[in-house]
């Protein structure tokens, strides 16, 4: 799965999750790969979807479980942007067959404690040239 992009320029991700445990290991894997920029970070739903819409950012990585809510709120309210940002979603395995069964499903689902070394790699794969949303003639000019 790729998305059309331009080049060299940094995927922006935005990431949502209301333990410090999943937002510091996700933000541990990615701070420092070349061409991802965490852009900001919300543990509060309402939140993260205000952000999200502000920030505009390519992908969006969040927990299933969120205080008092499901991550998949904040999925379904940011699926209707345009264009929507691409969705990770990451949660217990038990979770992960849950998260399968909603109405509108993130482009990718992951075991949150299996599978979290995977992020980088997807990114890079759904995003082969960085950010979308800068076309090559832009990042030309200064």
């Amino acid at each position: 799965m790729s998305r059309e992009q331009g080049r060299g320029n940094a995927i922006k991700v935005f990431l949502v999750g209301d333990s410090d445990f999943v937002l510091t290991r996700i933000t541990s894997l990615i701070a420092g790969v070349q061409g991802i920029d965490i852009v900001g970070g919300a543990q509060n739903p309402l939140t993260a979807i205000n952000q999200i819409k502000t920030l505009k950012p390519d992908a969006v990585i969040l927990d299933l479980r969120l205080h008092k809510r499901f991550g998949v709120d904040v999925l379904q309210n940011i699926s209707e942007m345009m264009p929507a940002p691409a969705t990770i979603m990451v949660a217990t395995s038990s979770f992960c067959r849950s998260a399968r069964e909603v109405k509108k499903k993130p482009d990718i689902i992951l075991d949150k404690f299996t599978e979290w070394s995977k992020i980088p790699e997807i990114l890079k794969r759904i995003f082969p040239k960085g950010n979308p949303h800068i076309s090559a003639s832009s990042s030309a000019n200064p």
